[in-house]
This record gives C-alpha cells, structure tokens and sequence, in this order.
C-alpha cells in the first residue's frame, strides 16, 4: 500500500483546518456571491439609463426617422461600442471582486472540511491575500495622491491668505485643516484596515507551511472591521431619514426602493463576519500556542511544566573505567 511522504507541517495543517471549517467562512460565501449578484444587475440598471445609453436611443430613433444610414462606420456604431464597453467595464469592475471572495470562502471552507490529509485551504487563503495586497498598494497610493493634492491646495490657500490678509481666506483655510484632519484619519483608517487584512491571510497561509502557527494582522484586522461596519451603519441610517426628512422639511415625497438599502446591508453583514472570523482566529491561534486552560495575564499556562532545577536529585553514574574520576563512587558489590 502506497504510504504518503511524512509531512512535518501535518499538525499546524490539520489545526487551520479545523478552524476554517466553521459555517462563518461558509456564510461569508454566500453574501459576497449575493453581493457580486447585486453589484452586476445595479451595473447593468445603471447601463441602461446612463447619458451614453440615451444618446444611442436618440440617435437610433432619429436615424429610423429620417433613413440616416447606421452602418458599423458611423456615430451611432461608435456610441453604441463605447456603451457596451463602459457597461462591460462596469460589471467586471463591481462583480469580479466579489466573485472571487465567494470562490476563495468557497474553497476555504470545501478543502477545510475534507478528511483528506493531502488537502489545505491554502488554495483559497492565497486568493484572499493577493486580493488583499492589491488592495493594499491600491489603497496606499490613492491616499497618497489625495494627500499629496490636498497638501499643494492648502499650502496655496496658505500663500495666498498670509498675502492679503483676507478673513474669508483665513476662513478656508481653518476649514481646509480641519477637512485634512478628518480625512487624515479616515486615510489612517482604510490604510491600516487593508494592511492588517493582507498581513491576516498571509498568517494564516504561512501557518500551513510552517512549524509555527502566526497570528499577525488578525486582531487588528477584526477591530478595523468593526470600525467600518459602524461607518456603514451610520450612513444606512442617513439613507434611511433622508426620505423622511425630505417629506417632512420640503414636502417632497420620494420613494426609493428596498433594494437601494441592500449592498449596505450586506457590507455591514460581511465586515461583522469578517471580524467574527478575525477575533475568532487570534484568540484559537492562542489557545493553540498557549493551551487550551491558560492562566490569568502574566501567569505561565496551567497545563505548563517548569523544568527542573540543576540540583535535583539525579541517578549516580558508575564508570568502569579504572583511574576514572568517579573511582571514589564505584561500587565493588556489583562484581562480588
């Protein structure tokens, strides 16, 4: 019978995998597939009534009227082209992100759950974490253009007011500070939160093919996640009152679909898993590395034995050699 090589990772393997197996990481699945779902179909409503989609009707109504020719060399051949490009654009750009989270979820939990012991959820874990570190480079050059543009504003209006003097100057550019500020701290935010996301998946990866178990990024990356998820949360509630406070204040009633509400909810439903499933990983990584009694703060694990001491008590050691430094223990009854 055909014996698998020895594996010396087998045990930290067997350990992730039976984190990973949990409904979480299945239910993470599922909503970021809804999500891909919903992102589309918004993509394709949006397509239909962008300006470029009305200019195709126009034109193609106009050229039926008057027999203008629409041959694949015209205007309306070419707007057409470039609205079905932009809606492709769209589409790949809302769902394909999705997409992929739901694959790799999908594959994390599937290969988690399989008895076999030649399979690992690092298939998934390093969809997850190339994703992540797009991200991450994504995110972190974003703000630095942003911030390096907010910078040239501010030292202008600067320049500017220490020139004439102008209050209203003077007052945009106590707002333009605090504006920065705030920004600053939201850029801190959504940079640290991807960081902590890539550093997550990459421990988890590497604790598959490593002797050690690593846990960096996962707390973090479960309270930035909290954070965002109430970011969410509250602008859903504005969502939601705004309706109201348009009725209520200018009289106006506007109706807006229960759909429109949907993608915040599931944001705010995926960040709240994905900081169960970050938490929940830091404090099993722990529980691993440490046992799983461990004491109070401060205090070794209970289950842990100190070694002992250089003067305990040892057996004797005889050594037959003659003239040996041990003659003076040697015990001439074992040869009587």
């Amino acid at each position: 019978m055909y014996e698998q090589p020895y594996n010396p990772y087998s045990s930290n393997v067997s350990i992730i995998k039976r984190y990973f197996k949990s409904g979480t990481v299945l239910t993470l699945s599922i909503l970021y597939l809804i999500s891909a779902v919903i992102n589309i179909w918004s993509a394709i409503e949006y397509a239909g009534n962008d300006p470029l989609t009305y200019g195709v009707r126009l034109f193609n109504q106009l050229s039926s009227e008057f027999g203008v020719s629409t041959g694949s060399g015209d205007l309306y051949s070419f707007i057409n082209d470039a609205s079905a490009l932009r809606m492709t654009v769209n589409i790949v750009s809302v769902g394909l992100v999705p997409l992929l989270c739901a694959l790799a979820f999908f594959l994390i939990f599937v290969l988690s759950a399989s008895e076999s012991d030649t399979t690992d959820p690092g298939a998934g874990l390093m969809i997850l974490r190339v994703l992540a570190t797009i991200s991450y480079i994504v995110t972190l050059v974003t703000v630095i253009l942003i911030g390096a543009l907010y910078a040239l504003i501010l030292i202008t209006v600067i320049i500017e007011a220490s020139r004439s003097g102008s209050d209203v100057l003077n007052a945009a550019l106590i707002t333009l500070i605090v504006i920065g500020v705030v920004l600053s701290i939201v850029g801190s935010i959504v940079v640290s939160y991807t960081a902590s996301r890539k550093n997550f998946y990459r421990a988890a990866q590497y604790s598959l093919r490593s002797q050690n178990l690593y846990k960096k990024g996962a707390g973090k990356f479960g309270v930035y996640s909290i954070i965002l998820a109430v970011f969410y949360l509250i602008s859903l509630l504005r969502t939601l009152a705004f309706p109201e406070l348009l009725s209520k204040y200018l009289g106006v009633d506007v109706t807006v679909s229960a759909f429109t509400y949907l993608p915040d909810i599931l944001n705010i439903a995926i960040l709240i898993l994905t900081a169960v499933l970050a938490l929940g990983y830091k404090s099993y990584i722990n529980r691993q590395i440490h046992g799983y009694n461990p004491a109070p703060y401060g205090e070794p694990p209970r289950d842990y034995y100190p070694p002992e001491p250089e003067d305990a008590y040892q057996m004797p050691f005889y050594d037959d050699r003659p003239n040996s430094a041990y003659d003076d223990d040697f015990d001439d009854r074992r040869y009587h």
